[in-house]
């Protein structure tokens, strides 16, 4: 039986690895949140290069809704 991963797990997993990856800010705020907030652009593209690498490995399959087609 496959699980199914909802939108807000997917972001989750991503903002998980990116906070495990970089060091939070000495203010307090973490990597994920900093990158979200300052540079959404480059957030997304991250998220879109993190589901390509993430499937097949830990995802078996995603909706096309989270590819940004006008964008690439």
């Amino acid at each position: 039986m496959r699980e199914e991963i909802t939108d807000t797990e997917l972001y989750e997993r991503y903002d998980d690895m990116l906070d495990e990856c970089y060091e939070d800010h000495p203010l307090g705020y973490s990597s994920s949140d900093i990158l979200k907030n300052c540079d959404s652009t480059a957030y997304r593209c991250g998220f879109s290069d993190w589901l390509d690498s993430e499937l097949g490995e830990t995802i078996e399959e995603v909706d096309d809704k989270y590819y940004d087609k006008e964008n690439i």
